[in-house]
């Protein structure tokens, strides 16, 4: 017989997925008023019963154990993003942001955009981990959801 994933646990890791996406989308300069709005939609886009299991196992090997040891948090957000980039390439990833953005919040992200890119270049990297310490209260729901997550398996 097939062993099916409690409702409460798949609630758990759409959770994780949607925290997970918004930090991304925040990280890739998508306007914060606008990133739960995409992240909900990328999120009913990507959950499968494949994509779920896997959520799952990401979080019970990366976050269950020790949550103060950030290299290996940042090593299963890693994980986490790609699994989600290898389920939904970046051309539908980019249609669901732009279809999902208003006219200003468009412009907002294309200009944003940009600029990271250039800092991107020009800082030799520091600036992605600057950004990733501004976006610690995001990492650390993501962390809370998969806590959720492996509390719920």
């Amino acid at each position: 017989s097939t062993n099916f994933i409690s409702h409460l646990g798949d609630e758990a890791v759409a959770d994780l997925a949607g925290s997970a996406i918004g930090v991304f989308l925040s990280l890739v300069g998508v306007p914060s008023r606008a990133t739960s709005r995409v992240a909900r939609v990328i999120v009913r886009r990507v959950m499968t019963r494949q994509v779920n299991s896997r959520l799952r196992e990401i979080a019970n090997e990366y976050w269950t154990d020790d949550s103060t040891n950030l290299p290996r948090m940042a090593i299963g957000f890693t994980r986490l993003i790609v699994l989600l980039a290898a389920v939904l390439n970046p051309a539908e990833m980019f249609r669901i942001i732009m279809s999902n953005l208003t006219f200003w919040d468009a412009a907002q992200f294309a200009t944003i955009g940009l600029a990271q890119i250039v800092l991107m270049y020009a800082s030799a990297g520091s600036y992605i981990a600057v950004r990733l310490a501004l976006l610690g209260p995001a990492l650390v729901e993501v962390v809370r959801d998969s806590v959720a997550v492996g509390n719920s398996c």
